[in-house]
């Protein structure tokens, strides 16, 4: 028996010891009702606002409320920018146990040093010297508080998470996150020209993401997996294989790298996924903030803060009468929980536990050229060479685990995962500073730049201004790495979008309208079935099932074509059913995941 069959074995009796609360009953089917006229959406960052929108399409009456002082002021307001098809992977994966294990242990090597370079003054910068600015950062960047570990949230979380990376499961999610993907890209682009946004309007970069590797090692390893992902039936993501002098042809900032190690010291090499595209979420969402004013159905509330649920039953069935708020009760046919990391905590209001937990990251976001331009001291972003500083579009630098995405007049790096609960108001300096190095070290020619051109030139991450250049933003992770989009189990008309991660950018217009097709069609598709219909047909007997495609059409932005994407997504995947536990462990025992874990797909 394999290493990965026994540890899945040994966490199924963890999860059960650790995290009693997933134990529960099923719930009950969806019940035939008709669709909502008003809703209550909580949230206006990216899957709250689009949200909103494929429902106000359909006709109804939409309520956003946010406790924040605008549209996309967390998770959406400076992430890495990123739009891409390529290899969406769930967090919970073998790997990542992997790295976060290789990343601990790295840091109690160093404790030693660090304690050293306290006692004596030292600082971070003496590393490099001793390193040649190579030195392996990943660990600073990755770190989990001892406020987390004292967390009994965090520790339920965690039992969970570890038996999704070992269960066997992860093959099934990732390609199915790859499928939810593969649509929610197009819808997204989709959704932005029905609306007018212009492309140049918030999309910075359509010419693909390059991966650059420091190492000959890693490099090798990357093309293996590379070639054995495209040799998959099915792919169509393929990676362009570059070397060093190619990818420095490709993305010029990088041969200030090559020129620090020699030849092609500081790149061994890249791969390039052409179809991924840089863009702003921040500008994006305002535009899309815009529309929904225009709409005469549409309510926008801002320092609004929700505060729980007033509940009642109704023929024998619990719902939802109103959401409960610092500014009196918001009634409403059925609500829409959308808040990202704050969402668990306003979950656990009707007694419930969602297996989500905030992964905090950090962007600095400076001026792509850099200098004063009041003192014609602004040379542009490029050397006196004529060489880029920083990247043309998108450059990851996989070993030392950070982006640097152009966005027009703008860089942003980003990196970090920092696990330490919900706070953002103030930063930790270590993991902050360990960001700053890092950025420093993949773009070392701009930050000399910036001081020869009179730009003052951060030593450390307290520098910075906040919440820019220096931004730190929640990313709602859920337990097995892919969202949660459902209703409720124990309410009829209470529905979730979570969980989504680093992908909640690009996935964000397909969960809009998987938003839509829960709260609008759930119902009718419901009661189609119990009446014999084909839930997937456009008219049954009574037209229940017409009324819901109508429905879905029609938060599609009348685009069938898209509605069809929506409709062929596979919901049982996304139900909050997956985390009980009679439910997957029957998964697991059965070889796939999430199966039984809904009566539709």
């Amino acid at each position: 028996m394999s290493f990965v069959r026994v540890a899945g074995a040994v966490a199924v009796v963890a999860a059960a010891a650790a995290a009693p609360s997933l134990i529960a009953a099923a719930s009950s089917s969806p019940r035939p009702r008709d669709a909502p006229r008003s809703v209550v959406v909580v949230g206006a960052g990216a899957e709250g606002l689009l949200s909103a929108l494929a429902l106000a399409r359909a006709g109804t009456h939409v309520t956003v409320i946010d406790a924040l002082d605008g549209p996309a002021q967390a998770t959406s307001f400076a992430n890495a920018g990123v739009i891409g098809v390529t290899d969406t992977v769930p967090l919970a994966a073998p790997a990542s146990l992997q790295y976060a294990a290789g990343a601990a242990l790295a840091g109690v090597a160093r404790a030693p040093r660090r304690a050293w370079r306290a006692l004596t003054g030292g600082s971070d910068d003496d590393d490099d010297a001793e390193g040649g600015g190579d030195r392996d950062l990943s660990a600073g960047v990755f770190s989990v508080s001892p406020r987390a570990l004292a967390d009994p949230h965090f520790i339920a979380f965690g039992a969970r998470f570890v038996c999704a990376a070992l269960d066997g499961g992860f093959s099934e999610r990732h390609a199915f996150m790859n499928k939810l993907a593969d649509a929610g890209v197009p819808a997204l682009f989709r959704v932005a020209e029905q609306e007018g946004i212009r492309d140049g309007d918030f999309c910075a970069w359509r010419g693909g993401r390059l991966i650059f590797y420091r190492s000959p090692r890693s490099f090798e390893k990357a093309v293996a997996a590379a070639e054995a992902k495209a040799a998959l039936p099915g792919s169509h993501n393929k990676a362009l294989v570059l070397s060093a002098t190619e990818a420095a042809e490709r993305e010029p900032f990088l041969r200030h790298l090559m020129a620090r190690g020699g030849g092609g010291g500081g790149v061994a090499g890249a791969l390039v996924y052409e179809a991924d595209a840089a863009a702003d979420c921040y500008r994006f969402m305002r535009m899309v903030e815009r529309r929904l004013a225009a709409m005469p159905n549409v309510t926008l509330r801002y320092g609004v803060r929700a505060t729980g649920f007033a509940e009642e039953s109704v023929g024998g069935s619990r719902t939802v009468r109103a959401v409960l708020t610092d500014a009196g009760e918001l009634e409403a046919d059925a609500v829409v929980v959308a808040c990202g990391a704050v969402t668990p905590r306003l979950w656990r209001t009707v007694g419930r536990s969602l297996p989500v937990y905030p992964v905090k990251g950090y962007s600095i976001t400076l001026p792509a050229a850099p200098g004063d331009p009041t003192k014609g001291r602004n040379a542009g972003a490029v050397d006196e060479q004529g060489v880029d500083l920083v990247p043309r579009g998108i450059v990851v630098d996989h070993d030392k685990k950070m982006y640097a995405t152009r966005l027009g007049d703008r860089i942003r790096f980003v990196s970090g995962a920092e696990v330490s609960g919900a706070d953002t108001s103030t930063p930790t300096w270590s993991v902050a500073d360990a960001v700053l190095s890092v950025a420093r070290s993949m773009a070392p020619a701009y930050f000399a730049a910036a001081g020869l051109r009179g730009s003052p030139v951060p030593q450390s991450a307290r520098d910075l201004g906040r919440p820019v250049p220096l931004w730190l933003g929640m990313r709602p992770v859920s337990a097995d790495g892919v969202p949660i989009i459902s209703r409720a189990r124990r309410h009829d008309n209470l529905y979730v979008a979570t969980g989504h991660g680093a992908h909640g950018w690009k996935l964000s217009a397909i969960t809009g309208l998987l938003v839509a097709r829960l709260v609008l069609c759930e119902g009718e598709e419901a009661a189609a079935g119990e009446d014999g219909g084909d839930v997937d047909s456009s008219v049954d007997g009574d037209g229940r099932t017409s009324r819901a495609s109508d429905a879905l059409v029609a938060a599609a932005g009348g685009d069938e074509e898209l509605a069809a994407r929506v409709r062929a997504v596979d919901l049982s995947m996304l139900d909050l059913r997956r985390f009980e536990f009679a439910n997957w462990v029957r998964a697991r025992l059965r070889g796939h995941v999430g199966r039984d874990a809904a009566p539709h797909k």
